[in-house]
């Protein structure tokens, strides 16, 4: 939450709401009020991905513990895409700071004490990284869509709303096959 103040609240630099209009530019729009992307999209993608469906990995998370990680896919590619940016154009984005701060370096913590130091299977990892880099994909690429005409608003908020099942059943759908195969 420390990081969606970063970007909703006041950044760094002191701008506030900030990341909505980096994300209008981002897909050649200008920034609000001139921008034709819902101001329900930011709600539509934090709600569901951070606040519901991180609660269902913790809930998950005694049962299924590789579910349980789910969260730290979230923060770890959406760490690794605020960095990326403020590499590659030089300058401060708004989410980059707790990124750098705590997204990444908390979900490297995680990832040491479950699969170097603890029981899970490092090749989980992937499966990890595979389902927050899926996530983000679908989110900027149905940005992408609407911006350029081929998605409604209220498919782009659908596919928000539905788009974190991605770092709850890949992990699930990982726990079950892989990590616990059927004895025939």
């Amino acid at each position: 939450m420390i990081h969606q103040l970063e970007e909703y609240g006041i950044d760094a630099l002191g701008v506030r709401f900030a990341f909505p209009d980096l994300l209008c530019t981002s897909v050649g729009m200008p920034p609000y009020p001139g921008c034709s992307l819902p101001e329900a999209l930011f709600i539509s993608i934090n709600i569901p991905a951070i606040w519901i469906a991180g609660l269902i990995c913790a809930l998950l998370s005694r049962r299924h513990p590789f579910v349980g990680l789910g969260l730290y896919a979230i923060h770890f590619t959406n760490s690794l895409s605020h960095l990326g940016v403020a590499v590659r154009s030089g300058s401060y984005n708004p989410g980059a700071l707790t990124a750098a701060l705590i997204l990444l370096p908390v979900s490297l913590w995680v990832a040491h004490a479950c699969f170097v130091r603890g029981s899970m299977r490092p090749r989980g990892i992937a499966i990890l990284i595979l389902a927050g880099t899926l996530l983000s994909v679908i989110l900027l690429g149905s940005v992408n869509l609407f911006a350029k005409g081929y998605l409604s608003a209220t498919a782009l908020l659908i596919i928000q709303i539905l788009n974190p099942l991605c770092v709850i059943l890949m992990p699930w759908f990982f726990e079950k096959s892989v990590l616990r195969p059927s004895v025939n």
